[in-house]
């Protein structure tokens, strides 16, 4: 909810429960004046104290007066080269050389819904869920005008913002510096060796065309035979790299990231294409969607295994090369909009060499992204503790691989690796063929636990009970569903030691009024005293072991049967 006080030019903004709030003060300058929990119907800039500081410079308007300074008032959108010498939220390079901005406040406007930001990812929200606030500022000396933007989506407790510089002028002036805010898996035969003549790893990226010697009949003939098997199909790319042995580099040697007399450095056997250029991303988009539209694909694993080098475009003139880095980054953006807007029906999970591009941005366009490459259930609880803390269970990429591990030679069991996985977007990557009876059978029920509790893993709250950066003994975490009456009690064990310790857990969530039974059997306990009191978990042999409780609320519970 947006709240307008125009006679005070304050400007609040609510959602659920916080309150943020702006006010045009005597010189026009919009300063910060709250943000925090929920305030309904007051003006919070009496916080804001006035003093002469020494060093810190007063604007012609103050006069004689000390008291009024851009260095210490809590602007919001703060200005630089005129007396604020903190980091200024913009930064500009006007056409006398001069590195100033002096952004008073001019008017603002109110829009339905939440706005668009044109080439980039953003939330979304209809007008029954959002609403929007821009508010002008001006610079006249520079010419310049910079749009706050502010969505406000009330219900979700969210409060976006973004920022829109106009140069007003016929010169050119040159943006320094600008912030918005001051201060299901797929099968894979023959994995990427199906596209072009790619025969190793230094052949055939950029090549995007099925090579009918490898596979004959093409996509076409090979995707209805997975799909009667109950299976969907994915496939592989990785769009951005190119191998120099392949049609595309000996075609195009410009189209690829490449300072002008100096050999490129390669990363493992890859050059970077140019995703700064239209034509380059044409290209690529013109061979992925003619691989997309033979067949019915359902999945995408979007790959991007090196850091980018050497980064000059044969497309720009040398004094915009610093734009490389950001035109690329839009690129990338333009092809995966464009192959959504095509696909909407196919799942595009993000890699790059794991983890290293798990952001915002691409999570718009890749609602799945794979945490990373070390698969180890051990290692795992310490990556994927650490990334809930910024997203959510969905968005993780997490996998049952073979032991001995990959990555480091460790060996856990399969159930451990299995309740590890669950804590994300689950999957296998082994060869089930090698697996034996008793693998598969124990396969089958993690994936029928998985289902069985699917809403509840990714819809339901996530606590996490202990740290693995911090408890070498057991690393705990629980689901709780919305409504409070079910739970999904994880705990992997270290290493075991003779005569171990008893171990116990406090519970989070829970309603303290119900009362659980664990598994389906045996006695009832509050939520109260789950939450408060220790509770022991079970004694376990072995290294690497691990429990997953489930617990719901009983639906009619007498007092005397409950353990209080």
């Amino acid at each position: 909810m947006i709240v307008l006080d125009q006679k005070n030019r304050i400007f609040t903004l609510h959602t659920k429960n916080t309150t943020y709030q702006m006010k045009a003060d005597g010189y026009n300058v919009l300063l910060h004046t709250y943000y925090g929990p929920r305030i309904d119907g007051c003006d919070l800039s009496g916080q804001i104290q006035c003093a002469g500081r020494s060093f810190s410079p007063n604007p012609s308007e103050a006069g004689s007066s000390r008291d009024y300074s851009l260095d210490i008032m809590p602007q919001e959108y703060s200005t630089c080269g005129v007396g604020d010498f903190r980091l200024p939220s913009v930064e500009l390079e006007l056409p006398n050389g001069s590195h100033t901005a002096d952004l008073r406040y001019t008017g603002y406007r109110l829009q339905p819904g939440k706005y668009t930001l044109p080439g980039l990812p953003a939330f979304y929200g209809s007008e029954a869920e959002a609403e929007t606030l821009v508010i002008s500022l001006e610079d006249p000396a520079a010419q310049v005008e910079v749009e706050l933007y502010y969505g406000v989506f009330e219900r979700f407790d969210l409060i976006t913002r973004a920022v829109r510089v106009v140069n007003q002028g016929t010169e050119t002036v040159c943006l320094c510096r600008c912030a918005s805010v001051s201060g299901l898996p797929p099968v894979r035969p023959g994995h990427d060796y199906l596209f072009g003549k790619r025969n190793d790893d230094n052949s055939g990226l950029g090549d995007w065309y099925v090579n009918t010697e490898k596979l004959p009949g093409g996509l076409e003939s090979l995707v209805p035979e997975i799909q009667a098997l109950g299976m969907k199909f994915g496939i592989w790319i990785e769009p951005e790299m190119v191998n120099e042995d392949s049609r595309l580099y000996r075609e195009h040697p410009d189209w690829v990231l490449h300072v002008p007399g100096r050999a490129p450095a390669r990363g493992r056997g890859q050059l970077v294409l140019d995703f700064s250029r239209t034509d380059v991303r044409d290209h690529i988009y013109s061979q992925l969607t003619a691989v997309l539209s033979s067949a019915e694909i359902s999945y995408i694993k979007w790959d991007m295994n090196r850091s980018l080098t050497d980064v000059w475009s044969a497309a720009l003139p040398a004094g915009r090369q610093g734009e490389v880095f950001h035109r690329y980054v839009l690129g990338v953006y333009d092809l995966l909009e464009r192959l959504r807007s095509d696909y909407p029906h196919i799942l595009i999970e993000g890699c790059c060499g794991g983890g290293g591009r798990f952001d915002g941005g691409m999570l718009y366009y890749t609602p799945q992204i794979w945490c990373s490459d070390d698969t180890d259930a051990i290692d795992r609880l310490r990556i994927q503790y650490g990334t809930s803390f910024c997203y959510p269970v969905c968005t993780m990429g997490a996998h049952v691989s073979a032991v001995p591990n990959e990555q480091n030679g460790r060996v856990t069991p399969l159930e451990t690796r299995g309740i590890t996985a669950m804590s994300g977007a689950f999957g296998y990557e082994m060869d089930l063929s090698r697996c034996t009876q008793e693998e598969r059978e124990g396969i089958r029920r993690q994936v029928e636990t998985y289902k069985a509790r699917y809403e509840l893993l990714h819809g339901g709250d996530y606590y996490r009970l202990s740290s693995p950066f911090q408890e070498n003994s057991y690393t705990a975490w629980e689901q709780v569903s919305p409504d409070r009456r079910e739970a999904l009690v994880n705990v992997v064990l270290g290493c075991t030691h003779a005569a171990p310790p008893f171990r116990t857990l406090c519970l989070k969530g829970l309603d303290p009024a119900l009362y659980y039974q664990a598994d389906g059997a045996g006695p009832l306990h509050s939520g109260e005293s789950l939450m408060n009191a220790v509770w022991p978990l079970p004694q376990v042999s072995g290294d690497y072991q691990s429990v997953q409780i489930y617990l719901k609320a009983s639906e009619a519970v007498r007092k005397e049967e409950a353990i209080q």
